[in-house]
Parts: structure tokens; sequence; C-alpha cells
């Protein structure tokens, strides 16, 4: 066996071992991160709460349930019997652009299920794209593919309302930027709960999703857009690492005379509009809410 022969067995060799050692890894990498992102922004009584009402959960009798797939995006929506049908709200999950529908399911779906009874609305809310294995733009691509699904419908875009909790906030006011700028029609309102706006911040969370971009790049981290002519916004926050993302766009908002609505709750955690109804301020949050989108008709 000549030289350039057995160099190229050694390099197929360790090129192998690489990849069958990065193969095992890579789960317990991203179980790792996982679970960084869980203990960052919640505490041990909030995970138990929301491990409670996950087991206790059951879905209202006026709401059903349809999983779909969209050009291969999973998918679900929440029909409520009693809405009038006329506008939707497509729902962008949280979870730091790492966490999938999958990671949470019973959580997401008590959330999309408060948007349908409390707005009095049908709901969608997709499975985008998370990192490490797809970075941005996966996620703002896929949430455009939400969108442009719902008026593929006929949904006209005035009857689209946007919402997100943690990322999917910062996501649904990334995708609004994006459709301004690309003069495409923009939804009726947004309502961000929590919104993570700004990934310049908790590199080593956003790193992931951000990887050689500019993590001010307004499409990434929407605390550094303009908010000239955007729709309505409800920014719902409570005490915690993220609350100043919301009053940075919050102040962009006023400055563009735009109709925006801040909501602090004093001492409560990152995306409290999970935990108990038996909470003053969670029930209060879902109220304005119900108002927020009453108060569009």
């Amino acid at each position: 066996m000549n030289k350039t022969i057995k160099g190229i067995i050694i390099f197929i060799i360790i090129a192998l071992l690489i990849f069958l050692t990065f193969s095992f890894l890579l789960p317990a990498i991203k179980t790792g991160i996982r679970n960084r992102i869980i203990n960052e922004f919640t505490n041990n009584e909030y995970k138990e709460e929301l491990t409670r009402l996950d087991s206790e959960w059951q879905m209202p009798s006026n709401l059903e349930k349809e999983n779909i797939e969209i050009e291969q995006m999973g998918a679900f929506w929440i029909k409520n019997s009693k809405a009038s049908h006329n506008q939707v709200l497509l729902n962008l999950h949280g979870g730091a652009y790492i966490l999938s529908l999958g990671s949470h399911p019973t959580t997401y779906e008590r959330m999309s299920s408060n948007y349908a009874n409390y707005g009095n609305i049908d709901v969608l809310t997709i499975d985008y794209r998370t990192s490490p294995d797809y970075p941005y733009p996966y996620a703002l691509n896929d949430a455009l593919k939400g969108y442009q699904y719902l008026l593929n419908l006929g949904y006209e875009s005035e009857n689209i309302i946007l919402a997100g909790s943690s990322a999917g906030g910062g996501l649904a006011l990334a995708l609004t930027l994006y459709l301004k700028d690309h003069d495409m029609d923009l939804p009726r309102a947004i309502i961000t709960m929590s919104a993570w706006a700004d990934l310049s911040k908790f590199k080593y969370l956003s790193k992931p999703y951000v990887g050689n971009n500019d993590p001010k790049d307004p499409y990434i981290s929407p605390s550094y857009g303009n908010y000239e002519d955007f729709p309505n916004l409800l920014l719902q926050v409570g005490e915690e690492q993220v609350t100043e993302d919301s009053y940075v766009i919050y102040d962009k908002a006023i400055v563009a005379g735009v109709n925006v609505i801040i909501s602090e709750y004093e001492g409560m955690p990152h995306v409290f509009q999970n935990l108990d109804m038996v909470r003053t301020e969670v029930s209060n949050s879902w109220k304005e809410v119900q108002d927020f989108i009453e108060n569009l008709n």
C-alpha cells in the first residue's frame, strides 16, 4: 500500500471518528443548552407550577385542536366554535430560538387555547425551525411562511393578529419589520409577552441562533428596528431579565405615533401568563389581551 492511499485511509478513519463522536455528543450539548435556558428564565416554583398545570390540562369544550403541516413545517390550529372566524391569530412560541413545540407541547397548547378563548378567535401556532440546527434566518423565514399561509387561506392582513412570547415575541416584531421593509401588508396588531427583542444580551443563549450575523440586526433583535407605520402593539412584561427590551420598543413606537400599550406586572417572572389563573396578575393579563383584541374591532 503506497503512502498516498494509506494517508487517505487514515484521514477517512479520523474523519469518521470525529463524526461519530460529534453525533453522540450533539444531543447532550443540545440538552445542556435547553436546560440552561429553562434555568436562566425560570425558578423551581415556576417550573413546578407549569408541570402541575400541564398535567391537569383539559381542552375546553368549545375548542378543538387540529394538527396540520405547512410546506413540511409542523403546526396546529386551535379552533374556537364560538369565534366569528373572520379574524385569526398567528402564535409564535418562545424558547430562545432553541426549544421547539415538542419541548413543552402542553404548555404551548394552553397558551394557544388562552388566546383562542380570551380573543374569541381561531389560533394557528407554528413549529418554526430552531437552532443550533437551523440558525437565523430559518425562524424568520418560517414565521413568514406561516403568515403567507394565512393570507393564502383568504384572511385579510387587517384581520390577522401576531402574538408571541419570549423569543416568539421578538420574532413577531422581527416579522413585522420584515413585512414593512418589503412593502407587504402588515397585520392588524401584535401582542408580545416577555419579548426577547435584544439578542446582543445573553450571548451564550443567543449565539446558536445568531451565528456569525450581527446580533443588532433588527430582523434578529427588533429592539434596533424602526417603528414608523407599525400596527397596534400590546407589550406585556413582568419584572424580569428582558423587561427593558419592551420599554425600548415602547419608546420608539410612541415617538413614531404608534398605538401602543405597555403593561408591567409587578413581581411576575418571564412569560408569567403561563401560570395559574388563580394568580390575579395572570388573569388580569389575559383580560387585557381580551380587551385589546375587542377594541381592534
